[in-house]
Protein backbone atom coordinates (compact mmCIF):
# COMPACT_ATOMS: atom_id res chain seq x y z
CA UNK A 1 0.00 0.00 0.00
CA UNK A 2 2.99 2.83 0.84
CA UNK A 3 4.65 1.33 -2.85
CA UNK A 4 1.34 2.47 -4.08
CA UNK A 5 0.91 5.44 -2.56
CA UNK A 6 4.51 6.66 -3.47
CA UNK A 7 3.86 6.05 -7.42
CA UNK A 8 0.81 8.24 -7.08
CA UNK A 9 2.77 10.65 -5.60
CA UNK A 10 5.38 10.30 -8.13
CA UNK A 11 2.94 10.55 -10.80
CA UNK A 12 1.52 13.58 -9.30
CA UNK A 13 5.04 15.39 -9.72
CA UNK A 14 5.61 14.09 -13.26
CA UNK A 15 2.34 15.93 -14.25
CA UNK A 16 3.42 18.99 -12.38
CA UNK A 17 6.45 19.05 -14.24
CA UNK A 18 5.04 18.26 -17.58
CA UNK A 19 2.34 21.78 -16.60
CA UNK A 20 4.65 23.74 -15.99
CA UNK A 21 6.57 22.62 -19.33
CA UNK A 22 3.32 23.92 -21.19
CA UNK A 23 3.33 26.85 -19.03
CA UNK A 24 6.42 28.08 -20.20
CA UNK A 25 5.83 27.15 -23.78
CA UNK A 26 2.68 28.87 -24.13
CA UNK A 27 4.09 31.90 -22.63
CA UNK A 28 7.06 32.09 -24.71
CA UNK A 29 4.62 31.54 -27.83
CA UNK A 30 2.15 33.96 -26.45
CA UNK A 31 3.29 36.53 -24.26
CA UNK A 32 1.59 38.52 -21.89
CA UNK A 33 0.48 42.19 -22.93
CA UNK A 34 2.61 44.82 -21.86
CA UNK A 35 1.63 47.09 -18.76
CA UNK A 36 -0.45 49.73 -19.42
CA UNK A 37 1.31 53.46 -19.44
CA UNK A 38 -0.04 56.68 -18.73
CA UNK A 39 1.65 60.39 -18.32
CA UNK A 40 -0.18 63.45 -18.00
CA UNK A 41 0.83 66.80 -19.99
CA UNK A 42 -0.06 70.25 -18.34
CA UNK A 43 1.00 73.76 -19.31
CA UNK A 44 1.48 75.41 -16.40
CA UNK A 45 1.80 79.08 -17.79
CA UNK A 46 -2.17 79.28 -19.07
CA UNK A 47 -3.79 78.38 -16.04
CA UNK A 48 -5.78 81.19 -15.07
CA UNK A 49 -8.51 80.95 -12.32
CA UNK A 50 -11.97 80.88 -13.44
CA UNK A 51 -11.09 80.33 -16.93
CA UNK A 52 -11.32 77.27 -18.61
CA UNK A 53 -8.21 75.12 -19.09
CA UNK A 54 -6.93 72.30 -20.75
CA UNK A 55 -4.75 69.07 -19.98
CA UNK A 56 -4.02 66.37 -21.36
CA UNK A 57 -3.75 62.63 -20.64
CA UNK A 58 -1.58 60.44 -22.64
CA UNK A 59 -1.72 56.26 -22.26
CA UNK A 60 -0.90 52.97 -24.12
CA UNK A 61 -1.59 49.87 -23.62
CA UNK A 62 -4.75 50.81 -21.54
CA UNK A 63 -7.30 47.37 -22.42
CA UNK A 64 -10.42 49.93 -20.97
CA UNK A 65 -9.93 53.71 -21.25
CA UNK A 66 -13.34 54.51 -19.92
CA UNK A 67 -11.96 53.39 -16.77
CA UNK A 68 -9.01 56.31 -16.65
CA UNK A 69 -10.61 58.68 -13.86
CA UNK A 70 -8.64 62.18 -12.91
CA UNK A 71 -9.38 63.61 -9.54
CA UNK A 72 -8.07 67.81 -9.09
CA UNK A 73 -7.64 68.98 -5.82
CA UNK A 74 -7.79 72.77 -5.04
CA UNK A 75 -5.77 74.75 -2.62
CA UNK A 76 -8.52 74.43 -0.29
CA UNK A 77 -8.76 70.78 -0.73
CA UNK A 78 -11.71 71.03 -2.98
CA UNK A 79 -12.14 68.72 -5.57
CA UNK A 80 -12.73 70.49 -8.54
CA UNK A 81 -15.52 69.31 -11.10
CA UNK A 82 -13.88 67.44 -14.60
CA UNK A 83 -14.62 66.91 -18.10
CA UNK A 84 -12.68 64.00 -19.91
CA UNK A 85 -13.13 64.01 -23.47
CA UNK A 86 -11.42 61.99 -26.54
CA UNK A 87 -8.87 63.96 -28.23
CA UNK A 88 -10.37 64.24 -32.08
CA UNK A 89 -7.66 62.86 -34.33
CA UNK A 90 -5.10 61.35 -31.67
CA UNK A 91 -5.76 57.97 -30.55
CA UNK A 92 -4.81 57.30 -27.15
CA UNK A 93 -5.40 60.65 -25.61
CA UNK A 94 -8.04 62.32 -23.35
CA UNK A 95 -8.70 65.76 -22.80
CA UNK A 96 -9.65 66.95 -19.28
CA UNK A 97 -11.28 70.16 -19.20
CA UNK A 98 -11.75 72.55 -16.08
CA UNK A 99 -12.79 75.72 -14.47
CA UNK A 100 -10.51 76.70 -11.71
CA UNK A 101 -12.44 78.89 -9.41
CA UNK A 102 -9.13 79.72 -6.91
CA UNK A 103 -5.49 80.78 -7.67
CA UNK A 104 -3.00 78.49 -6.14
CA UNK A 105 -1.47 75.03 -6.42
CA UNK A 106 -3.76 72.50 -7.76
CA UNK A 107 -2.91 68.41 -7.24
CA UNK A 108 -4.05 66.36 -10.01
CA UNK A 109 -4.28 62.39 -9.41
CA UNK A 110 -4.85 59.80 -12.24
CA UNK A 111 -6.25 56.66 -11.72
CA UNK A 112 -7.03 53.17 -13.26
CA UNK A 113 -10.11 51.70 -12.33
CA UNK A 114 -10.26 53.52 -9.29
CA UNK A 115 -6.41 53.16 -8.48
CA UNK A 116 -3.99 55.52 -8.69
CA UNK A 117 -1.46 54.96 -11.34
CA UNK A 118 0.53 58.00 -11.36
CA UNK A 119 2.13 60.05 -8.61
CA UNK A 120 0.49 63.06 -7.31
CA UNK A 121 1.08 66.19 -10.08
CA UNK A 122 1.22 69.28 -9.20
CA UNK A 123 0.03 73.12 -11.78
CA UNK A 124 -0.28 76.56 -10.53
CA UNK A 125 -3.35 78.62 -11.09
CA UNK A 126 -2.64 82.18 -12.27
CA UNK A 127 -5.41 85.02 -10.63
CA UNK A 128 -7.89 85.88 -12.91
CA UNK A 129 -6.92 89.16 -14.52
CA UNK A 130 -8.25 92.79 -12.83
CA UNK A 131 -7.32 96.28 -13.72
CA UNK A 132 -8.74 98.90 -12.10
CA UNK A 133 -8.57 102.70 -11.80
CA UNK A 134 -5.81 104.23 -9.10
CA UNK A 135 -7.59 107.78 -7.89
CA UNK A 136 -10.62 109.71 -8.73
CA UNK A 137 -12.31 109.63 -12.19
CA UNK A 138 -12.46 113.46 -12.70
CA UNK A 139 -9.13 115.50 -11.93
CA UNK A 140 -8.21 118.78 -12.83
CA UNK A 141 -4.83 119.39 -15.11
CA UNK A 142 -3.11 122.85 -16.32
CA UNK A 143 -2.24 123.12 -20.36
CA UNK A 144 1.02 121.78 -21.45
CA UNK A 145 1.67 120.10 -18.03
CA UNK A 146 1.64 116.42 -17.93
CA UNK A 147 -1.27 114.67 -16.40
CA UNK A 148 -0.34 111.16 -14.62
CA UNK A 149 -2.93 107.87 -14.77
CA UNK A 150 -2.10 105.27 -12.56
CA UNK A 151 -3.72 102.09 -13.44
CA UNK A 152 -3.02 98.53 -10.40
CA UNK A 153 -3.17 95.45 -12.92
CA UNK A 154 -2.93 92.02 -12.10
CA UNK A 155 -2.30 88.69 -14.45
CA UNK A 156 -2.56 91.04 -17.89
CA UNK A 157 -0.04 92.09 -19.65
CA UNK A 158 0.79 95.39 -21.52
CA UNK A 159 -0.51 95.05 -24.90
CA UNK A 160 -4.23 94.16 -23.20
CA UNK A 161 -4.52 97.57 -23.16
CA UNK A 162 -6.09 100.22 -25.40
CA UNK A 163 -6.99 103.83 -25.26
CA UNK A 164 -8.51 107.17 -26.74
CA UNK A 165 -8.06 110.43 -25.83
CA UNK A 166 -11.46 112.82 -26.28
CA UNK A 167 -10.75 116.55 -26.70
CA UNK A 168 -12.94 119.83 -25.99
CA UNK A 169 -14.25 119.54 -29.09
CA UNK A 170 -15.36 115.89 -29.07
CA UNK A 171 -12.53 114.97 -31.45
CA UNK A 172 -10.37 111.97 -30.78
CA UNK A 173 -7.04 113.67 -30.58
CA UNK A 174 -5.07 109.59 -30.61
CA UNK A 175 -6.42 106.19 -30.30
CA UNK A 176 -4.15 103.33 -30.36
CA UNK A 177 -2.92 100.08 -28.67
CA UNK A 178 -0.09 100.35 -25.93
CA UNK A 179 3.26 98.96 -26.10
CA UNK A 180 6.26 98.18 -23.93
CA UNK A 181 7.99 100.99 -25.94
CA UNK A 182 5.89 103.45 -24.55
CA UNK A 183 3.69 105.90 -27.75
CA UNK A 184 4.65 109.70 -28.34
CA UNK A 185 1.60 110.26 -31.00
CA UNK A 186 -1.26 112.88 -30.66
CA UNK A 187 -1.75 113.65 -26.55
CA UNK A 188 0.14 110.48 -24.85
CA UNK A 189 3.63 111.36 -24.10
CA UNK A 190 4.97 108.40 -21.93
CA UNK A 191 3.98 104.98 -20.52
CA UNK A 192 5.68 103.19 -18.01
CA UNK A 193 5.48 99.81 -16.37
CA UNK A 194 6.19 98.60 -12.89
CA UNK A 195 5.94 95.49 -10.82
CA UNK A 196 7.76 92.41 -12.03
CA UNK A 197 6.72 89.50 -14.46
CA UNK A 198 4.59 86.33 -13.64
CA UNK A 199 5.78 83.04 -15.33
CA UNK A 200 3.22 83.17 -17.82
CA UNK A 201 4.49 86.99 -19.06
CA UNK A 202 2.19 88.80 -17.38
CA UNK A 203 2.36 91.59 -15.36
CA UNK A 204 1.45 92.82 -11.81
CA UNK A 205 1.66 95.79 -10.58
CA UNK A 206 0.59 99.10 -11.47
CA UNK A 207 0.79 100.70 -14.98
CA UNK A 208 1.59 104.42 -14.93
CA UNK A 209 1.38 106.58 -17.88
CA UNK A 210 0.99 110.05 -18.74
CA UNK A 211 -0.65 112.77 -21.22
CA UNK A 212 -0.12 116.11 -21.96
CA UNK A 213 -3.03 118.13 -22.52
CA UNK A 214 -2.24 120.51 -25.60
CA UNK A 215 -5.43 122.89 -25.30
CA UNK A 216 -8.18 123.87 -22.04
CA UNK A 217 -11.33 122.35 -21.31
CA UNK A 218 -12.35 118.72 -20.32
CA UNK A 219 -10.36 116.25 -21.78
CA UNK A 220 -11.88 112.40 -21.45
CA UNK A 221 -9.78 109.57 -21.19
CA UNK A 222 -10.93 106.30 -22.25
CA UNK A 223 -9.17 103.25 -21.26
CA UNK A 224 -10.18 99.55 -22.20
CA UNK A 225 -8.64 96.28 -21.31
CA UNK A 226 -9.20 93.03 -22.58
CA UNK A 227 -12.13 95.10 -24.65
CA UNK A 228 -14.07 95.98 -21.29
CA UNK A 229 -13.71 99.89 -19.66
CA UNK A 230 -11.34 99.71 -16.84
CA UNK A 231 -12.57 99.74 -13.38
CA UNK A 232 -12.99 103.41 -12.81
CA UNK A 233 -12.70 104.88 -16.22
CA UNK A 234 -13.03 106.85 -18.04
CA UNK A 235 -11.02 109.78 -16.99
CA UNK A 236 -12.26 113.55 -16.90
CA UNK A 237 -9.93 115.76 -16.97
CA UNK A 238 -10.66 119.53 -16.63
CA UNK A 239 -7.98 121.75 -18.10
CA UNK A 240 -7.24 124.95 -17.44
CA UNK A 241 -4.88 128.38 -18.70
CA UNK A 242 -1.65 127.70 -16.71
CA UNK A 243 -1.29 130.41 -14.27
CA UNK A 244 1.42 133.04 -14.66
CA UNK A 245 3.71 134.65 -11.67
CA UNK A 246 5.13 138.09 -11.59
CA UNK A 247 8.28 139.22 -10.69
CA UNK A 248 10.17 142.71 -9.88
CA UNK A 249 13.82 142.94 -11.00
CA UNK A 250 15.02 146.35 -10.64
CA UNK A 251 13.58 148.96 -12.89
CA UNK A 252 11.64 146.26 -14.73
CA UNK A 253 8.43 143.68 -14.68
CA UNK A 254 8.70 140.46 -16.35
CA UNK A 255 5.42 137.80 -16.71
CA UNK A 256 6.66 134.42 -16.32
CA UNK A 257 4.39 131.65 -17.77
CA UNK A 258 4.55 129.13 -14.92
CA UNK A 259 4.67 126.02 -17.08
CA UNK A 260 7.44 126.68 -19.25
CA UNK A 261 9.12 129.19 -17.59
CA UNK A 262 9.34 131.22 -20.16
CA UNK A 263 9.59 134.77 -20.00
CA UNK A 264 6.23 136.17 -22.03
CA UNK A 265 6.16 139.84 -21.47
CA UNK A 266 8.79 142.58 -19.89
CA UNK A 267 7.92 146.45 -19.58
CA UNK A 268 10.22 149.13 -17.94
CA UNK A 269 8.49 149.88 -14.86
CA UNK A 270 7.57 153.88 -13.20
Amino acid sequence: EREREREREREREREREIQEKKEIILREQCPSPPPPLFSVSVCVSSAVARHAFVFQIIYANVPDPNLIMVQVLNPLNDEVPVLITSTPYYDEQLDVLLVPSVPGTHRVQLLYDRVPVLDVITFDVNPSPTSQLIGPSTRDGVKGQECIVEVATINLSLNSYKAAVQGPRGDILCSFNLCSNGNDRGIITSFKTQGEANPNGTLNGVFSFKFTPKEVGSHVLFLFCEAAPVFGAPITVQVVTPPHQFFTFGSSLQVIDKATSQKILSSPTD
